[in-house]
């Protein structure tokens, strides 16, 4: 059950991510046109990508092992941050020019986008089965 509620997650936050760039209609989502939070999403996209390898190979198998976790998790903070930073772009909260003052990594994570939050849940999860 573990697998299959991780690869849903998985699935569903390709397709969030997709439908915040290039709109959807259904969920009343424009494209997005904003360069500086098309910008901040793809230096997140970036963070990602430099994750995908370990949480692909987590979510393929169903298991990890503690050098994967802790490649993860040491790399944890920069996407949660860069995350909160499109969320808070899109929120109108900030601009590109401005520089998260005073986000911790705990401030981020209760912040972000909780698809982000999901995966990392999901892997851990899948992690401890």
């Amino acid at each position: 059950a573990s697998q299959s509620a991780l690869n849903a997650t998985m699935t569903e936050f390709a397709t969030n991510w997709k439908d915040l760039l290039n709109g959807n209609s259904e969920r009343s989502l424009p494209e997005m046109t904003d360069e500086c939070a098309i910008e901040a999403m793809d230096l997140t996209k970036d963070t990602l990508g430099s994750m995908d390898g370990k949480l692909m190979k987590i979510v393929e198998s169903g298991t990890c092992d503690s050098e994967d976790v802790t490649e993860i998790a040491s790399q944890n903070p920069e996407l949660l941050s860069r995350s909160n930073q499109v969320v808070q772009i899109l929120k109108g909260s900030m601009t590109c020019d401005e520089e998260p003052a005073g986000k911790t990594t705990e401030s981020a994570a209760r912040t972000t986008a909780p698809e982000v939050k999901a995966v990392f849940f999901a892997v851990a999860v899948a992690c401890l089965a």
